[in-house]
């Protein structure tokens, strides 16, 4: 082979690795900038929450920004007025009681990754059948927010048997008797307006016909 020829095949050569390289690189899959929408429609509402789970543990505080997404779902269904600053306050807890109540589910006031699908998608777990519904009360931030409640309402000269944490039937009566009294509709559970009436009323130390 003369020098020449083999300049050529190495050009040749040259040429076709190059040509090989780069439709390998034209076809590999590209990730989108932040915030683009694929072919599909993504990202949803629901690829944001699961982007932002919350640590491990049926108990774990949810991460900032998906309680962010939790006051927001939950200002879209009527039950928070806050706002959307991922800090999980007494109005946010008793929002999300408002929402587990309305859904049959165990009172926590805790938000989570699974509370963010839920509202997302709007399921819910049914309560037992014959469950006692002032035992369905679990976890710290329900408990103590019931307690508050409880407190406030006895404030306001609204009967109640105990301050225990559980939102029995004595408990639910007087917070429909206060809801109505504030013009409320009466629900007999703990939501965001009722914590805002309660916080924003002075006590009255008067018990009226039907508390």
């Amino acid at each position: 082979m003369t020098p020449r020829r083999a300049r050529v095949y190495a050009s040749v050569f040259v040429v076709f690795v190059g040509s090989v390289a780069a439709n390998v690189l034209l076809l590999q899959p590209r990730a989108l900038p932040h915030g683009e929408q694929s072919s599909s429609g993504a990202p949803t509402r629901l690829a944001a929450a699961a982007s932002a789970k919350a640590p491990a543990g049926p108990d774990r505080e949810a991460s900032p920004a998906t309680i962010r997404a939790i006051q927001r779902e939950l200002k879209a269904a009527g039950y928070y007025e806050g706002p959307s600053d991922g800090l999980a306050n007494l109005s946010t807890h008793a929002a999300i009681m408002a929402y587990e109540s309305d859904q049959q589910l165990e009172l926590t006031g805790l938000p989570s990754d699974a509370l963010l699908k839920m509202l997302i998608l709007g399921t819910g777990r049914a309560r037992v059948a014959g469950e006692n519904r002032s035992a369905a009360v679990r976890g710290t931030p329900a408990e103590q927010l019931t307690r508050l409640v409880q407190q406030q309402l006895i404030a306001h000269g609204y009967s109640i048997s105990a301050v225990d944490g559980r939102l029995g039937d004595d408990t639910r009566r007087a917070i429909a008797a206060f809801e109505a009294d504030q013009r409320l509709k009466p629900s007999g559970r703990i939501s965001a307006p009722l914590l805002a009436k309660l916080q924003g009323s002075a006590p009255t130390g008067r018990v009226a016909s039907g508390r």
